[in-house]
């Protein structure tokens, strides 16, 4: 018998949610809002369960291609690795981020739809135990598998927990994980008082054998060293920006009160769930339109629920977007900025029968002035989907992304008061590997050319396209259903 054991130390470069059972209510907080605690073990010690680290590996190791699902167990056969849960340390703060979804047709916080997860801030570092026992005959499996979680651990896009489409529990990877592995043959007496000596030194720290992310860590029982474990291939747009007055994501206090600007380790921060729900609802109205100039009109939202509202999208947006029962192909990360300037904006409300200020209502809020901030990154995973299909979806989040550019679309909140709204230096789209053509188009004399990446896919069509039975992208949106 062979064993192994794989000691991580990671570290979170954004919050961390793993839920637990519990879904309490408070009032007060401008309606009622579900708080989503964190998964707590038996003692109230705050837990991130063996299991959902393993599944997050399963699945970022199936997309790579390098998931052999021998090692990792079936529904006929256990798993050889095995993950230990994670206990929080006491000594990390409790922290939580408020959320909301929007009403489609009020553009207002929809009721019921406000709620608060606890997360484990970004900056923790967390310890990950892995151990793996194997025959002879599965050992070349089982060290490829360890040596694919090291290096698994060490990629900046892996991530852990819920959300991780809008940028939640990513690990900051690189030379920030620390990685020991020991790896000890027990098939006879003599080695298996040997595994007993140094598991005890390893235990200690006194143990450092090779790392197990790099090459050397295949090449010493013969095997062929991997490709780096990524995502199977997407389309990656990149967008260079700053805000024209000012950028506001409302932060509360333990009141429920409006103070600020959200603020994450001294940096404003622009939420990448903030930034996805933007670009969705401007994708719905843009297919809405499309089709109702061609005379199809999809379902009226005005008497459903917010939750009938997203099932209603059409399948294009669902596809980027996701839905109730599937995660969407978009990624969108957090984007902080490069530090946390504000300027005060007042604001009060008017007695409609006077004309004069009414009593208590003068406000003040905290808005975001930071002129540089990091590039905003959208992934899309395309792949499995038809060619018209992939076309459709890239050209219907450029159209978004054009009317970003344009000024027509504002980011984060107040944006009826003259916040969120951006001056775009550099768009980058990368999609090469799909068959889509890489383009960067920049700022000319400080105002972006909508039109020219307007163009720019139009030629997805004319000139990209290699599924010459789509003559436009109308005809996919007037489909029913999109093509795997």
């Amino acid at each position: 018998m062979i064993r192994y054991r794989l000691e991580a130390i990671v570290q979170l470069a954004s919050p961390l949610h793993i839920g637990g059972l519990d879904r309490l209510t408070v009032a007060g907080l401008h309606d009622e809002t579900q708080v989503k605690e964190i998964a707590r073990d038996s003692q109230g010690v705050r837990t991130i369960p063996g299991s959902s680290i393993r599944g997050a590996l399963r699945a970022f190791l199936r997309k790579a291609g390098q998931l052999d699902d021998v090692v990792w167990g079936s529904t006929e056969a256990a798993s050889l690795i095995t993950v230990d849960d994670v206990s929080v340390p006491v000594s990390v703060p409790s922290s939580s981020v408020d959320g909301n979804g929007v009403d489609r047709v009020t553009g207002a916080a929809a009721p019921r739809y406000l709620f608060r997860q606890e997360v484990i801030p970004a900056g923790t570092s967390l310890t990950l135990t892995f151990s793996a026992r194997s025959t002879e005959e599965m050992a070349e499996a089982v060290h490829n598998q360890i040596g694919l979680i090291a290096r698994a651990l060490k990629d900046p896009t892996f991530s852990l927990g819920a959300r991780g489409r809008v940028g939640w529990g990513r690990v900051k990877g690189g030379t920030s994980t620390v990685l020991r592995v020991g790896r000890w043959d027990t098939t006879s007496l003599k080695s298996l008082a040997n595994y007993v000596e140094h598991r005890s030194d390893w235990v200690h720290g006194q143990f450092h054998p090779k790392d197990p992310s790099a090459d050397s860590w295949w090449t010493d029982i013969g095997l062929l060293t991997p490709g780096p474990s990524s995502q199977r291939p997407s389309v990656r747009w990149t967008i260079g920006w700053k805000p024209r007055a000012g950028l506001m994501v409302q932060d509360h206090d333990e009141n429920g009160n409006v103070v600020s600007s959200r603020v994450i380790d001294g940096r404003h921060v622009l939420p990448g769930s903030a930034i996805k729900g933007a670009l969705r609802a401007r994708a719905s109205r843009i297919v809405r339109t499309a089709l109702a100039a061609q005379g199809d009109l999809l379902p009226k939202w005005d008497a459903l629920s917010l939750t009938d509202q997203l099932e209603s999208d059409h399948v294009l947006v669902r596809e980027l977007f996701g839905s109730t029962e599937r995660a969407g192909r978009l990624t969108v990360a957090d984007c902080y900025a490069a530090g946390a300037s504000t300027t005060a904006r007042s604001h009060n409300s008017l007695d409609r029968w006077s004309g004069g200020t009414r009593e208590s209502h003068l406000w003040e809020t905290q808005a975001a002035v930071d002129n540089r901030w990091d590039p905003i990154v959208l992934d899309v995973d395309l792949t499995e989907l038809a060619v018209g299909a992939q076309r459709a979806c890239h050209v219907l989040l450029g159209l978004v992304i054009a009317e970003i550019c344009s000024g027509r679309l504002a980011l984060g909140g107040h944006g009826t008061r003259g916040l969120g709204l951006l001056n775009v230096a550099e768009v980058k789209v990368s999609g090469s590997e799909l068959g889509i053509a890489n383009f960067t188009l920049n700022a000319i004399n400080g105002q972006f050319p909508a039109e020219t990446l307007i163009k720019k896919l139009r030629h997805v069509w004319e000139v990209d396209a290699v599924d010459t039975s789509t003559v436009s992208w109308l005809d996919v949106l007037q489909e029913q259903e999109v093509e795997p």
